[in-house]
């Protein structure tokens, strides 16, 4: 008799404990299953808030060693298209590639070996990410341009050139507020900046942003009107 009231009490002892730690599991997959939920709403919230087509202006800013801005060009009338509900992605529109190549064929210690007047202008495309700064309820938009390709005629031989233009990544966070998402459009009045870092071409190096160079190039994007608003 003492034996089995041991063996009852050890019994429900563990099966106690097994019912502990279901409910301690179950609490902790709801709290994952509503965390995850969440994010995926607001994923969806964000994506269809920048969504659409914006118009503004292109600032091709010419800048030397110490930052300092030495030259400034505006093309007007030029769009900004966001694709976020399926591609996540920004389209500069006819973004201005000849510009760059004219100023950086101005560069005394740059030697681009193509004409110039045969780079025409294309749609750069940069695909985004995001993350979520709770403590000051912003969302940071991150895009990394993908470089653009095309050929160009050389100056010597009249030989083709395949040319790919390289943009860097580490100037294009974008601090969205979270109550944005619930508005009209998050990048109402959007300046996204583009730094050239360097044309290739099949032989090599044709330019290169380093120490050497007497300056470097950005292509800012500022927006000032919603052409189109896509649905959600």
């Amino acid at each position: 008799m003492k034996y089995s009231r041991i063996f009852i009490t050890a019994f429900i002892a563990i099966v106690s404990g097994f019912t502990f730690v279901s409910c301690d599991k179950d609490d902790e997959e709801t709290t994952n299953d509503k965390y995850a939920s969440d994010e995926y709403a607001r994923n969806l919230k964000f994506d269809g808030a920048i969504a659409g087509e914006y118009l503004g202006k292109y600032i091709i800013q010419t800048l030397d060693k110490g930052d300092n801005i030495v030259k400034a060009d505006t093309i007007d009338n030029v769009s900004l298209y966001v694709e976020g509900n399926e591609m996540n992605e920004l389209v500069f529109r006819n973004f201005p590639i000849s510009e760059l190549t004219t100023l950086i064929s101005k560069d005394t210690t740059s030697y681009l070996g193509f004409n110039v007047k045969s780079v025409s202008n294309h749609d750069l495309c940069s695909p985004y990410t995001k993350e979520y700064e709770q403590k000051d309820s912003m969302i940071i938009m991150h895009h990394k341009p993908t470089s653009i390709s095309f050929a160009a005629k050389g100056l010597v031989g009249n030989f083709d050139y395949h040319l790919y233009y390289c943009f860097s990544d580490n100037d294009t966070a974008y601090n969205v507020p979270l109550k944005a998402i619930y508005g009209n459009h998050a990048l109402g009045n959007c300046n996204i900046k583009l730094r050239l870092e360097k044309i290739i071409s099949d032989g090599g190096y044709l330019w290169e942003r380093d120490l050497s160079r007497l300056y470097y190039y950005i292509v800012e994007f500022q927006s000032r009107q919603i052409i189109t608003k896509n649905k959600d």
